[in-house]
């Protein structure tokens, strides 16, 4: 196994030890030295039990005895991790073993991330023929405004990614966004950690390989939201409540959006104590008159 800069793997699991035993194995077969850490909350399947038989020291189980949800899960991993690079990875899908060396051999200091294409499997990990991300880009480094488009209108799963682990922390708010009105379960961080890195780095890289394989299952949150048009909905405005959020965090580098803040801030009190710091006779005259119509306004 060839020792690159270590990557941490982190997988938030709750009551699916059948899969999560396949998802574990595809992260010890990398072709490069990975921590891998399993985050478990509240698992009543065995979880618990088969975790006590791991003795492998380049493996954490991390439990606790209530389910707070995947964001939480990936918070706690993410705290407990030894390394800068993260792949967050969920407990019923699974990577190929070269996933992570090629990603690390792409990951420069002006990259925020990298992500491949991916192949998709069913409950018995049978390969179906859809394929997700495939030949949107060459492999190789390009710029942050080609994906911006892409990541406003579409999910890039953190499942076929290797980011840093600030930048993720940075990214997972646990409660609500300011304004927010609409929430799903676990939806919005993952898209938002995406969006935050292609605005702090001026390249992305993607490898036009599937280099891992998302399982299809009726008890995946995408499969149950599909199911009810209610839960559907829920999903698809929680992910708008990011982008409009980011929208408008962007808008903070327009000249334009900062004057428009600037003047809206400024009032006549406020305009006031200003010119008096200046001290300079020459505003003394419109701070008379700007204290004469505060008194007037007030």
């Amino acid at each position: 196994m060839k020792k690159f800069p270590l990557v941490s793997i982190v997988i938030p699991t709750f009551n699916r030890i059948n899969f999560l035993k396949e998802t574990i194995e595809s992260c010890r077969l990398q072709t490069i030295e990975c921590e891998i850490i399993v985050v478990d909350h509240g698992s009543n399947d065995g979880t618990k039990e088969y975790f006590e038989n791991v003795k492998e020291t380049n493996i954490q189980y991390i439990r606790k005895e209530k389910d707070h949800g995947p964001i939480y899960a990936w918070l706690d991993g993410l705290l407990h991790a030894s390394y800068e690079l993260v792949h967050l990875q969920f407990d019923d899908d699974i990577i190929k073993p070269n996933f992570i060396e090629k990603c690390v051999s792409l990951l420069s200091k002006d990259v925020g991330f990298v992500f491949c294409a991916a192949n998709l499997m069913d409950e018995k990990s049978n390969l179906l023929p859809k394929k997700m991300y495939s030949d949107l880009f060459t492999t190789g480094k390009h710029r942050s405004n080609k994906i911006k488009k892409f990541a406003l209108h579409k999910m890039i799963s953190p499942a076929c990614t290797l980011m840093r682990k600030q930048d993720i922390l940075d990214s997972l708010y646990v409660g609500k966004l300011p304004f927010q009105k609409y929430t799903y379960h676990g939806v919005g961080p993952d898209l938002y950690m995406m969006l935050l890195a292609i605005s702090r780095y001026q390249n992305f890289a993607y490898i036009n390989e599937a280099l891992v394989i998302f399982r299809e299952h009726s008890s995946s949150i995408t499969s149950q939201s599909h199911l009810d048009k209610t839960k559907m909905l829920n999903l698809q405005k929680s992910y708008d409540e990011v982008r409009k959020f980011f929208l408008i965090v962007s808008l903070q580098k327009n000249f334009i959006f900062k004057l428009y803040i600037f003047m809206s801030l400024i009032n006549l009190k406020n305009l006031y104590f200003l010119l008096n710091k200046i001290k300079n006779p020459k505003w003394q005259k419109l701070l008379d008159s700007l204290k004469k119509q505060y008194k007037k306004n007030n």
